[in-house]
């Protein structure tokens, strides 16, 4: 009985972070290129509460759902959205959510420092795969040249004290939330 719990708990918590990605991208601010998202914020949450493999799951369910024709992503969905340049930062979400629970598992005690030095990987880890997936498209797809340096300015420099700060709040909310008996126990 109890690991029938504990797995119906795992099950809701992955599809209720699914949802939170999908709802991440309608609160959205337009920057040029690359709008500003809460997906980040909500990926980094999902890796610190559910640990890497559940978090993981979790993303791909929203990309799958997304590439399956779902608008749940900023610009609406379907199996071609991988040919729009923002869509390596989707790809990156996979592996952040991967590196975000990894990275925090490894640490003995679930301080805020250890959330925010994993949630601080997996940020990186989103534009590590997001920028050079933007560049490649932009420039060799769409043919619409974009230079390293504007790549760098309008896509990663501008974008990174937001998600600083949002991973920041994400890691705090996920700390309280885990002094919470019973919370994230057992997922």
């Amino acid at each position: 009985m109890k690991n029938t719990m504990s797995r119906t708990k795992s099950l809701v918590y992955i599809a209720v972070f699914a949802a939170l990605i999908a709802i991440g991208a309608f609160i959205r601010i337009p920057f040029g290129l690359v709008p500003a998202t809460l997906q980040t914020a909500f990926v980094m949450m999902a890796g610190l509460a559910l640990g890497p493999t559940k978090a993981t799951v979790s993303v791909l369910i929203y990309l799958a759902l997304g590439l399956a024709g779902l608008p749940i992503f900023t610009a609406g969905g379907g199996f071609d959205y991988i040919f729009y340049p923002t869509f390596g930062y989707l790809l990156g979400f996979v592996f952040a959510a991967w590196m975000t629970g990894f990275l925090f598992r490894k640490f003995k005690q679930k301080t805020l420092f250890a959330a925010v030095c994993a949630g601080l990987a997996g940020v990186f880890a989103v534009y590590l795969i997001g920028l050079p997936y933007l560049y490649l498209i932009k420039n060799i797809y769409f043919n619409t040249p974009i230079g390293v340096n504007v790549l760098f300015v309008q896509c990663f420099l501008i974008f990174l004290p937001g998600d600083l700060l949002t991973m920041f709040l994400s890691a705090t909310l996920v700390i309280r939330l885990q002094k919470i008996k019973g919370l994230f126990d057992n997922i």
